[in-house]
């Protein structure tokens, strides 16, 4: 039985519009010191360098596949290989494999709107970290339920994309005043339309789905921005995450 991991772009450009411009002066507007001793603010330039690598390299893994279509041969989540034969390694190499041009469009949107967005908070290192572990995560989730006699075939990115969403989640809900309450609601209503039409739908990898967030969730938690007041001086904030890379 093959399965395709998918669907997590349908509401995310609004997630991710609301996550880069924000209430009340979201992240990106940086303080700087005008002239007088005035302090002026501007906007800071998106940086998006992990993201465009992650696009770049899902889309050549994609080409690749069209010289050699057997996805078990590229590397596709069997579970039955991972855990009968100890081949590991397949619970990363799914996330750059895809089912066919619309599978590989739809992941390849949510990995640009997401990404981008979760990105210019916490800086391409995190980012990276946190696909590369949701995508594992998500994948050994699936692995280790469906069990070792299982015949599940599965290829995509929207496990670790998962992540990247539950990321974002805990990015806002550690930062309300900087966003406001209406970014972190449409993550919500994302999370749960994409559950609905999981269990909807015989093709979605809905473990991965679940694994990815959770992971990714609880990377954020422990070394996302976690910005906190700088005492003396008023309105500066640095970044003093759980645990520091």
């Amino acid at each position: 039985m093959a399965r395709a991991t998918s669907l997590l772009a349908l509401a995310l450009p609004a997630v991710a519009a609301a996550m880069v411009w924000g209430t009340g002066g979201g992240y990106g507007r940086v303080a700087r010191r005008g002239p007088r001793g005035v302090t002026v603010r501007r906007r800071a330039r998106p940086a998006t360098q992990t993201t465009d690598t992650l696009t770049q390299l899902t889309v050549g893994a994609y080409a690749a596949q069209l010289a050699n279509p057997r996805l078990v041969q590229m590397g596709a989540r069997s579970t039955k290989l991972i855990l009968r034969r100890g081949e590991w390694w397949r619970l990363f190499t799914p996330v750059l494999l895809h089912g066919s041009p619309t599978h590989l469009l739809v992941n390849i949107l949510a990995l640009r709107n997401v990404g981008g967005a979760l990105e210019r908070a916490y800086g391409a290192k995190r980012t990276a970290l946190i696909y590369g572990l949701a995508g594992v995560g998500g994948n050994a989730l699936a692995a280790f339920v469906e069990g070792p006699y299982s015949r599940v075939v599965s290829v995509g990115a929207s496990g670790a994309v998962a992540g990247l969403v539950g990321a974002l989640a805990v990015h806002l809900w550690r930062h309300p005043n900087l966003y406001g309450p209406g970014a972190l609601k449409s993550i919500r209503d994302t999370v749960l339309m994409n559950a609905v039409l999981g269990m909807t739908s015989g093709t979605t990898d809905n473990l991965a789905h679940l694994g990815g967030l959770l992971t990714g969730a609880a990377g954020a938690a422990a070394f996302g921005t976690r910005w906190k007041p700088v005492r003396g001086r008023p309105n500066t904030y640095a970044d003093r995450p759980f645990l520091k890379l």
